[in-house]
């Protein structure tokens, strides 16, 4: 049986359009939503993703992804949406190769991280960042955005600020990449599809919703 992430590229990928959301939460506990209540995690948003869907797909060639996919929107069952690549949450900034960017510390609750560069080893000289605002940093399976442009430094702790509060302690965090980022999530309400003449598939909306699960 195919897998969820399988699915939703065979049905309805590639992007046509991609919006990144962030909504706060505020002295609420919601269980079904995605959202973690705040006395279990120190956070004060979550992600949430608008995935314009791409028309024109055969319905005799996909009823096996359709559902799983039916599937997960009803139950609310969790899965991986990587962004597109090259795409909007590609690494913004000037080191060549990113992955040479690696994590000094965090602290939960704070909405700083701080990284080491002194093993970069491009020649970087004149104006140039180490990251943009709008990139994207992931620890484990937490994305957060950057909340401002970061000039280029070599140094062994330099600070990035976040747009949103960090989840993890350093001690913890077992994956740390810069840029293309992964979210954990669910759909955010059940679509249902239609056939239309000459075997096309047609979901109800152009658009498909995920909400983070933290």
């Amino acid at each position: 049986m195919a897998t969820i992430e399988q699915s939703i590229a065979q049905v309805m990928l590639p992007e046509t359009y991609m919006n990144i959301t962030l909504d706060k939460v505020t002295n609420s506990s919601i269980g079904l939503s995605g959202r973690q209540a705040a006395e279990h995690m120190a956070v004060n948003t979550v992600y949430q993703i608008e995935v314009g869907m791409c028309p024109g797909k055969k319905y005799s060639t996909k009823r096996e992804y359709l559902f799983t996919i039916e599937d997960a929107m009803n139950k609310g069952t969790s899965f991986t949406y990587t962004a597109p690549s090259p795409g909007p949450c590609t690494y913004q900034g000037d080191v060549p190769n990113p992955t040479q960017i690696t994590l000094t510390d965090c602290t939960i609750g704070e909405s700083t991280i701080y990284v080491n560069t002194t093993s970069v080893t491009a020649n970087m000289t004149g104006a140039v960042y180490l990251v943009r605002a709008g990139s994207y940093i992931q620890m484990d399976s937490h994305p957060y955005q950057v909340a401002e442009d970061v000039a280029w430094t070599s140094n062994a702790n330099v600070a990035v600020p976040v747009t949103r509060q960090i989840m993890e302690d350093q001690s913890t965090v077992s994956s740390f990449v810069v840029g293309n980022p992964t979210w954990t999530v669910k759909f955010a309400e059940a679509i249902p599809h239609t056939v239309q003449p000459h075997d096309r598939l047609q979901y109800s909306k152009s658009s498909v919703n995920f909400i983070e699960v933290l």
